[in-house]
C-alpha cells in the first residue's frame, strides 16, 4: 500500500481512511493511488458495480456461490436493472465474507455510505489478498504451509489411486 516514496513509517502515521482507499485502489485498479483511475475518496465507491469489482477479486469464492444472481445480472435489461441485481449479489457474498454481517441489501439500497466504508475496512482485516514483497518474512512461512499442502494433497491423490 505504500507508493514508491514512501517509507513504513509513513504507513503507520496514515489516517485509517486513506489506507483503507489506497487497498480499495489496488484492488480495483492494481495500484494503492492513482489520481485518473481509482476513487479519489471512499464516498465514491458506489454500492453496487465497484463494490461487487471488489468482492469478485478478494473473495471470489463468494461470488461463485450464487449463479442465479450472476444470470440475473447478465440478464438485466438496464443500468438500473443490472446496479439493483450488483447490490443484491454484494449483499449476499458479503455475509460470507466477514463474521459481523455490516453490509446488507437495505444498506446498499439506502447508500449508507459509513456502513459501506465500515464492511471495507472489516473486509480489509478479514481478506487483505495484498501480495508479498520477496524480502518479506512471511515467505519462508508461505512455503512452508504451500510445501506442506502440496505433499498432503500428493498423498492423498496417491492413496486414493492405491485403493
Amino acid at each position: 500500500l505504500l507508493l514508491s516514496d514512501e517509507v513504513f513509517g509513513d504507513l503507520v502515521g496514515m489516517l485509517p481512511q486513506e489506507m483503507l482507499l489506497r487497498w480499495v485502489n489496488y484492488q480495483l485498479i492494481g495500484v494503492a493511488k492513482d489520481n485518473s483511475n481509482g476513487p479519489q475518496n471512499l464516498g465514491q465507491v458506489d454500492a453496487g458495480h465497484t463494490l461487487l469489482n471488489i468482492l469478485k477479486k478478494v473473495a471470489p469464492d463468494t461470488v461463485d456461490l450464487h449463479p442465479g444472481l450472476l444470470a440475473d445480472l447478465k440478464e438485466a435489461k438496464n443500468r438500473l436493472a443490472e446496479e439493483a441485481v450488483a447490490k443484491r449479489l454484494s449483499a449476499s457474498c458479503a455475509s460470507r465474507c466477514v463474521g459481523y454481517q455490516l453490509l446488507t441489501e437495505d444498506v446498499l439500497l439506502e447508500e449508507q455510505l459509513d456502513m459501506v466504508g465500515a464492511f471495507l475496512a472489516q473486509l480489509m482485516t478479514v481478506r487483505p489478498t495484498l501480495p508479498l514483497s520477496a524480502a518479506s518474512a512471511l515467505q519462508e512461512h508461505i512455503a512452508t504451509i504451500s510445501s506442506a499442502v502440496q505433499e498432503a494433497a500428493h498423498m492423498e491423490s496417491s492413496g486414493v489411486q492405491g485403493l
